[in-house]
C-alpha cells in the first residue's frame, strides 16, 4: 500500500512530538513492506521573486516532499490563507507523482491543508486525520479558555473570539463587547485591515473577528472532508463528538513508542532524589510551576536535584528560558542540561528517579511519559488531559493539581519522605504501548478505507 502522511513540518534538526510519531509510524510501516511518503507545507524568507519551491529528500529512510512558500512581505491574509490556491497545483503534482492509496493528515490549517484536501477529494482518495494537539482546532493552541481552565473544544465563534482577544491582552469586558457587535460590520472591517497589512496592535485586534471566522470556516470545511478520525486519547474523542463527528467515524488509538527501546536499567538507591523535566521550553509546559514548587521545598531538603532537558524552537521560547533562568538563579540543586538526541533521551530518563510533567495545556500523550515508563522511571504529572488518563490510581506515577506549585511541592515532599514509594511506583508501571501496536491499528484502518473506496 502507498501511504502519504501530511505533517505540519518535518525538519531533521527540529522534530517535535507529532513529527516523532509520524517518523516512527512511517518507519514501522516501511518495515512491513508499505511505501510511505511524508509531505508538508513549510516556509522560507527571502528577498527574491521566488514565491514557491519544492524540496525532495530522504530523512531516516523516509522520502520527504516539501512545498515551501516565500513569506517575505506577507500580510495577515497571506499568512493564514492562500486565496490563490498556490499550494493546490504543487500538491496535485505531488499526488500524481507519488500515487498514494491513502492520505493520512496529522495537521489542520485554514489554508494549505484545505487545498491539499481538495486535491485528494478530486482524485477520490480516502482521508484520515489523527488529532495530535489542541492547536489543531484551537486558535490559541492550548485549549484553555481565557488561558485558565480546560475548554471542551467545541468550535463556537463568540466564545473563541472572546478567548482570542483576552489571550491578545484585551480586557474581558472589552472582548465581550467587541464579540457582541454585528458580525457583518466587524468581519468586513477586519478583512479590509488584514489586506492593508497595517503593522500595529490595534489593527491586529480589529482583525480578530474576521480572522476567527475564517479560521473556523476552514476547520469546519476540513472536518467535513475527512473520512475517518484517529483520536489519540479520550478527551480528543469527546472533543470530536462535541463537534458533530459521528462516533462510527472515530477510532481511539493511543500513542505508542518505538518497539526497540533500551532495556530497563536496574535502579540503584542513591542518597540524592533525582527529578527531571524533558521537553520544550514553553509556557504551556508549566516549567515555571515546577521551579516554584522546587523553591517551596523545606530548606533542609538538600538531598534532591532537578535536571531540566529543554528544546527551544523560537524566540518566545528563548525569552521564556531567560525568565526561568532568573527564577532558578543561585539554586545549585537545579541543573540546566540542554538538548538531547533521540538516543540520549532514554539514557537520561533511565538515570532519573522520577520525571515531572507539569503541563498547563491538555496533553494528548505525551510521548515522553511513555518513554519514561519504558525505562522504568515513574512520573509526577498534571491532573488534566492525556496525562491524567494514563496515570490512574497511582499506577506508574502521582498526580497534582495543574498549575498549583504548592500541590506539586506536596507530592515531591511525599516522594522525598518515603523512599519506598519510588519502588512501589516503579513496580506499578503498566505495560507501555508500542508503535508496532499503533501500526497494527493503522494497517487495519487503511485496508478498511481502501476496500470501501
Amino acid at each position: 500500500m502507498r501511504i502519504l502522511h501530511i505533517s505540519c513540518s518535518y525538519f531533521p534538526t527540529n522534530i517535535g512530538g507529532t513529527e516523532t510519531y509520524i517518523r516512527d509510524l512511517s518507519q514501522e510501516l516501511i518495515a512491513r513492506g508499505h511505501q510511505v511518503f511524508i509531505s508538508y507545507v513549510g516556509g522560507f524568507y527571502e528577498r527574491s521573486r521566488t514565491k514557491l519551491r519544492i524540496k525532495e529528500y530522504i530523512f531516516e529512510g523516509v522520502p520527504i516532499f516539501a512545498i515551501e512558500r516565500n513569506t517575505f512581505g506577507f500580510k495577515t491574509a497571506d499568512i493564514y490563507f492562500d486565496p490563490e490556491d498556490r499550494v493546490y497545483p504543487l500538491f496535485k503534482e505531488c499526488c500524481q507523482k507519488l500515487k498514494p492509496d491513502i492520505i493520512h493528515f496529522h495537521h489542520l490549517s485554514p489554508s494549505d491543508i484545505l487545498a491539499q484536501m481538495k486535491v485528494a477529494k478530486e482524485v477520490g482518495l480516502p482521508l484520515i486525520l489523527t488529532y495530535h494537539t489542541p492547536m489543531m482546532t484551537c486558535q490559541q493552541a492550548y485549549m484553555l479558555y481565557l488561558g485558565q481552565e480546560p475548554c471542551d473544544g467545541k468550535i463556537e465563534y463568540r466564545k473563541c473570539l472572546i478567548c482570542a482577544q483576552v489571550n491578545y491582552g484585551i480586557p474581558i469586558y472589552l472582548a465581550r463587547l467587541w464579540a457582541g457587535m454585528p458580525k457583518n460590520m466587524t468581519n468586513s472591517l477586519g478583512r479590509f485591515i488584514a489586506n492593508t497589512g497595517l503593522p500595529c496592535r490595534f489593527a491586529t485586534w480589529l482583525q480578530l473577528p474576521w480572522l476567527t471566522r475564517e479560521i473556523m470556516d476552514g476547520w469546519r470545511s476540513e472536518l467535513k472532508m475527512i473520512d475517518h478520525f484517529v483520536a489519540v486519547c479520550q478527551w480528543v474523542y469527546e472533543l470530536l463528538i462535541k463537534n458533530n463527528i459521528p462516533p462510527e467515524k472515530i477510532t481511539l488509538c493511543r500513542h505508542g513508542i518505538i518497539s526497540q527501546t533500551p532495556p530497563i536499567m536496574k535502579k540503584q538507591r542513591h542518597d540524592i532524589l533525582r527529578l527531571g523535566y524533558l521537553g520544550r521550553i514553553h509556557h504551556s509546559k508549566g516549567i515555571e510551576v515546577l521551579l516554584k514548587a522546587f523553591k517551596l521545598l523545606p530548606y533542609h531538603y538538600n538531598k534532591i536535584e532537578l535536571y531540566i532537558y529543554g528544546l527551544i524552537q523560537d524566540e518566545p521560547d528563548k525569552r521564556y528560558l531567560h525568565k526561568l533562568l532568573r527564577l532558578s538563579a543561585n539554586d545549585q540543586r537545579i541543573k540546566w542540561m540542554g538538548i538531547l538526541s533521540s538516543k540520549e533521551k532514554f539514557q537520561a530518563l533511565s538515570q532519573l528517579d522520577i520525571l515531572v510533567i507539569p503541563s498547563l495545556w491538555l496533553e494528548t500523550g505525551p510521548l515522553v511519559l511513555l518513554e519514561s515508563w519504558a525505562v522504568g522511571t515513574p512520573v509526577i504529572g498534571t491532573n488534566r488531559g492525556g496525562v491524567a488518563e494514563l496515570i490512574k490510581n497511582r499506577c506508574g506515577g502521582l498526580l497534582f493539581n495543574s498549575g498549583d506549585a504548592s500541590d506539586l511541592a506536596r507530592v515531591i515532599t511525599e516522594v522525598y519522605d518515603n523512599p519506598d514509594l519510588l519502588t512501589k511506583l516503579r513496580i506499578s508501571i503498566p505495560k507501555v504501548r508500542t508503535m508496532k501496536e499503533v501500526a497494527d491499528d493503522m494497517e487495519s484502518l487503511y485496508q478498511r478505507l481502501k476496500s470501501a473506496r
